[in-house]
């Protein structure tokens, strides 16, 4: 891991690039003992193997050995400056860095990003509970909800809010529609599906991938124009392959929840995945606790059965 930080480090600060950033902040005025570079270096990574930091472990660590009080006299304000313009290029290069693997840059010629959202939970001290409420239950009184926004092209994490832990997701699901923009893929989580704004996400030409909550229905157009109730369990039964497909079906049954045409693609899960024990039901139960409104175990361990069984997955002894 060192050594990819490394090789990661001299990417983004190279020799000519520091030389350059110390002239212009008065910090290397003629060709010295210590070039920029190096100093930049050891003052990060030239101390990684002593015991602890000192001037004299960053003064051996340098190509040419110069005396600590050489080193002690090159930490001026101009030094702080010269860092500060590095570190600032450095985050600048940082942030525009754009994945290369094989999927990232498939992905990229299809769409102009592609943001993911999800949330994250944790308790804050009862004192906060007015102003960070909880679910309640058996878990905190006082807890945070962070909604986050990860674009898989430049693998860039951006927090969009703070909120209480009670904020349900899908009571989010304006939110984060509204940061897809056009030509761009949103991925979110089930929590947050909901029609309207994922039919404005749609106007304004962006596309969205998301897993169907089994709770809405799904219907397709008849050769008459009419509508007809898609059993999707049934015709996955049917089918032969792994997968079935819906190319241009609606989902949801009233005029202003509805949602499509869209594409529904629906797997079989494989006997392994189909099933699961309780005593890994407990486990998650327990683990989830804090953010479940239930007051015991046996009653989280009931809402997750729950959960399991409708998306087909049988919960065994």
């Amino acid at each position: 891991m060192i050594s990819t930080f490394i090789q990661r480090f001299t990417q983004l600060f190279n020799p000519d690039q520091c030389q350059q950033l110390a002239k212009e902040h008065g910090w290397q005025k003629r060709r010295g003992k210590i070039p920029a570079f190096e100093f930049l270096h050891s003052s990060v990574l030239g101390q990684s193997s002593a015991l602890a930091l000192t001037l004299n472990a960053q003064a051996t660590s340098l190509t040419q050995t110069v005396s600590r009080q050489a080193v002690d006299q090159r930490y001026t304000a101009a030094a702080v400056a010269f860092f500060q313009a590095a570190f600032a290029q450095g985050l600048q290069e940082t942030l525009n860095y754009r994945l290369d693997s094989p999927m990232s840059l498939l992905l990229q010629k299809g769409f102009a990003a592609i943001r993911l959202f999800d949330t994250t939970s944790c308790e804050c001290a009862p004192a906060l509970a007015t102003i960070f409420p909880a679910c309640g239950g058996g878990g905190s009184t006082a807890g945070l909800k962070i909604l986050l926004s990860y674009e898989y092209g430049c693998s860039q994490l951006r927090p969009l809010a703070v909120l209480p832990s009670k904020r349900s997701d899908q009571g989010l699901a304006g939110l984060v529609a509204q940061h897809v923009g056009a030509n761009e893929l949103g991925i979110f989580d089930k929590g947050f599906y909901k029609a309207e704004p994922l039919r404005c996400l749609h106007q304004r030409g962006g596309y969205f991938l998301v897993p169907w909550p089994r709770s809405v229905s799904v219907w397709e157009t008849t050769p008459a124009g009419g509508r007809q109730l898609v059993d999707v369990a049934a015709e996955l039964r049917a089918t032969i392959g792994e997968s079935r497909e819906w190319s241009a079906v609606e989902l949801g049954q009233q005029a202003d929840t509805r949602l499509g045409p869209v594409r529904v693609l629906a797997y079989r899960l494989a006997p392994e995945s189909a099933a699961r024990h309780r005593a890994q039901v407990r486990e998650i139960a327990e683990a989830k606790m804090k953010d479940m409104n239930a007051i015991n175990v046996e009653g989280a361990m009931r809402q997750i059965e729950g959960t399991a069984r409708n998306m087909g997955i049988t919960v065994v002894d």
